[in-house]
């Protein structure tokens, strides 16, 4: 999945920011990077992290 936003961020670091575990295995599963990084060089694994969700970690 390559749509990014303005800041760069892609479906996978809005699931992860909001810790929503079932949309991360549906866009991983599709094919989705867990390493694509935004703009600023964040990954979904630190949006996951900051938003203290440790299931999506």
């Amino acid at each position: 999945m390559a749509d990014r936003d303005r800041l760069g961020r892609t479906a996978v670091h809005c699931a992860a920011g909001e810790g929503d575990v079932e949309s991360l295995r549906v866009l991983l599963a599709g094919g989705a990077g867990p390493e694509a990084a935004d703009a600023a060089g964040w990954t979904p694994l630190r949006f996951a992290a900051q938003a203290q969700a440790p299931p999506a970690v």
